[in-house]
C-alpha cells in the first residue's frame, strides 16, 4: 500500500466515523495506549 492508498484509506474510515464524540475517544485511547508504551 503506498502513501496515496494509505491516506484515502484513512479518509474513508474516519467518513464512516459521523460521530465526533466517538472519534475523540478512539484518539484519546490511541494517544493513553502511545503514552504507556512509550514509557
Amino acid at each position: 500500500m503506498n502513501k496515496e492508498e494509505y491516506k484515502q484509506h484513512i479518509i474513508d474510515a474516519v467518513k464512516q466515523i459521523d460521530d465526533i464524540k466517538y472519534l475523540n475517544r478512539i484518539l484519546n485511547y490511541v494517544m493513553k495506549y502511545l503514552a504507556r508504551s512509550g514509557k
